[in-house]
């Protein structure tokens, strides 16, 4: 695993939801949501990694994200758990995460995993 930058993985969230945010409000709304997600619609596929890692409906994970209940996904809601996750195991608070650093995971990032709304 090469080195990552946590401002690459926010530009890789920032430009995730701009090609889902069909009215371009820079938030998601349960529809955008459930188009990027399941599918049918004309932007469907353009979110195959969240797809790919939903654990349930398209719905109760975006009720989950929803953290303040507002019935739209900010940008922070949207990228919150990859965002933890990196944070995590970003071991030394550089801005990168190192391959040692990603293979020491398991025993630092147990808790963001288990307690992470699409899991």
């Amino acid at each position: 695993m090469p080195p990552v930058a946590r401002a690459d993985l926010v530009a890789v969230f920032r430009d995730m939801m701009t090609a889902i945010d069909d009215d371009g409000d820079g938030r998601l709304s349960l529809a955008e949501w459930r188009e990027a997600t399941v599918g049918g619609g004309s932007r469907a596929g353009r979110a195959i990694p969240i797809r790919l890692s939903l654990r349930g409906s398209a719905e109760s994970v975006f009720r989950e994200l929803d953290g303040d209940g507002d019935q739209v996904l900010s940008f922070a809601e949207f990228a919150r758990e990859p965002l933890a996750n990196f944070d995590c195991l970003d071991a030394d608070n550089d801005g990168i995460v190192q391959p040692a650093e990603g293979e020491a995971r398991t025993t630092r990032c147990a808790s963001v995993e288990a307690t992470s709304p699409a899991r």
